[in-house]
């Protein structure tokens, strides 16, 4: 004999009672991300600042070109320049060892120094011709060593200006690579600082 069986209103409960039962979530976005502890929202906040901070860089340096103290950098290829061509003439002229020493130790670093630096700046789009190298000569030094030629005090000269100069130079390579941004441009100084404090003997500052 079937017995009529008496539904269980508890099974449909939530149909007639959508208020009770299990919570719904919210289908607006952003409420779980907004009800996180304040610690971790201010770790999210700061690490998207973050990334979007090199997203700009990358972004810029692409669209920028060259880097910003672009003159200051042929400055320094051009002093090189300048640098290597006195010693070429100091080689010639010079009669003591330690004059012609110091003029080719000078000459094959800054030689090796400035191949670098060119290259390092046209992959940065920076490109130096022959005129804007030459563009560096100094015709005051040259008329002091043609004097000391003609009074026979070369080495004596060119060994007080060469000196001078190349502390100059490793004080200016000092000043560009602070100014620079980019990493590879930045290395590329750094080992031509330490290459000059070489030469004249110096330790190389912090």
């Amino acid at each position: 004999m079937l017995r009529y069986m008496q539904p269980d209103t508890d099974q449909y409960g939530f149909i007639m009672n959508p208020g009770t039962g299990q919570p719904r979530k919210s289908l607006l976005p952003g409420r779980g991300f907004l009800n996180l502890p304040r610690k971790q929202l201010i770790l999210l906040v700061v690490g998207a600042a973050i990334v979007l901070a090199i997203l700009v860089t990358i972004v810029l340096s692409l669209l920028g070109g060259g880097p910003t103290n672009e003159d200051q950098l042929v400055g320094v290829v051009q002093r090189q320049h300048e640098l290597i061509r006195v010693s070429d003439i100091a080689l010639k002229e010079a009669r003591g060892t330690q004059a012609r020493n110091l003029a080719m130790t000078t000459k094959l670093s800054l030689h090796s120094d400035e191949v670098s630096l060119v290259a390092a700046l046209k992959r940065q789009d920076v490109k130096i011709g022959s005129k804007q190298l030459g563009a560096g000569k100094d015709q005051e030094t040259d008329n002091k060593l043609t004097q000391a030629i003609q009074n026979n005090r070369f080495d004596e000269v060119y060994l007080e200006f060469i000196q001078s100069a190349l502390a100059d130079y490793q004080r200016n390579l000092n000043t560009v690579y602070k100014t620079t941004t980019s990493t590879s441009l930045k290395e590329t100084l750094k080992v031509q600082y330490q290459n000059a404090s070489l030469i004249i003997g110096a330790e190389p500052e912090e």
